[in-house]
């Protein structure tokens, strides 16, 4: 079963209209490589509530117009997500899209996310209470506003813009079309995930069968080091602080986390690898003589 934790992210996902606001960046700064310039934007920790004042630096890219012949009104806004955003790592399907259409092409950091999160601003750590900003609307009017930014420094009050997402971000794309509508001509949404499913255990399967490909061993062992794992955990003696060492010190700031949460982690140590089409160099890791001698 998912943790909570993650879950919660999931069902903040509740669509609703919001106030339209608009502010001024705050400064630029050239990044590298020279293609893409890098500024932030200022942008309402709380759209919806007018008597805050609240306010985060959310970083965008905008690719350097003098690299391709762009149009007059076609814009494109890529959604980064649940990841420190990086230009240069971003799909190279939509971009090239861009590209080819001459289009102006903005990158928009998530607000709970990389230098853009609002917790930087505030030095507040990742508890539950402190998850109250992320929601699924506010990310939606987060990107209405700076739409409404990047028109005005095109002196423009409406342009084309098409929204582009992967995932969590590609449901941002498919919903801002519902919640905003007219604000962007057309949206591009891959891979959305539009329904919060609690227990999910499909996922699982398709990484049973993407594994098996590699052989009947390979799942094999990833099911036994993750029961090895559980075991450690629930007899909860020494082995397990040399678990979390292993572990790269996932000690969660010094208190071990809850079982769920802690087992996310490790599943998707090897879910990232098969989702990110990686399969290949997991089953060669899990199979080799040295996964046998320590697994863990």
């Amino acid at each position: 079963m998912a943790p909570k934790t993650s879950l919660f992210f999931l069902l903040s996902c509740i669509l609703c209209v919001s106030a339209f606001f608009r502010s001024k960046p705050q400064h630029v700064q050239y990044s590298e490589p020279k293609e893409w310039l890098n500024a932030t934007y200022t942008q309402r920790i709380d759209h919806f509530n007018e008597s805050s004042v609240g306010t985060y630096a959310q970083r965008y890219w905008r690719y350097n117009d003098t690299a391709i012949n762009t149009t007059d009104d076609f814009n494109m806004l890529y959604i980064c997500g649940e990841y420190t955003c990086d230009p240069t790592k971003l799909r190279t399907g939509p971009i090239n899209y861009a590209k080819a259409r001459g289009a102006k092409i903005w990158v928009l950091e998530h607000r709970y996310y990389g230098e853009s999160s609002v917790l930087y601003k505030y030095g507040k750590g990742w508890t539950t209470a402190n998850m109250k900003w992320l929601t699924a609307e506010l990310a939606l009017a987060d990107m209405n506003a700076f739409i409404g930014y990047a028109n005005g420094l095109q002196n423009k009050t409406k342009a084309n813009w098409l929204v582009v997402g992967g995932s969590y971000p590609g449901a941002l794309a498919g919903w801002f079309q519902h919640v905003y509508p007219g604000v962007a001509t057309a949206a591009w949404a891959s891979s959305g995930v539009i329904n919060a499913i609690e227990d999910y255990t499909k996922y699982d399967y398709v990484e049973l069968e993407a594994s098996s490909k590699s052989g009947a061993d390979c799942p094999k062992n990833i099911a036994m080091v993750t029961a090895d794992i559980e075991r450690i955990i629930e007899i909860n003696d020494t082995r397990r602080d040399n678990l979390t060492k292993k572990l790269n010190g996932l000690s969660f700031h010094g208190s071990f986390p809850e079982f769920g949460d802690y087992m996310y982690y490790v599943a998707d140590i090897f879910a990232s690898a098969i989702q990110y089409e990686n399969r290949t160099g997991l089953c060669d890791m899990v199979l080799s003589d040295g996964w046998k001698e320590d697994p863990i």
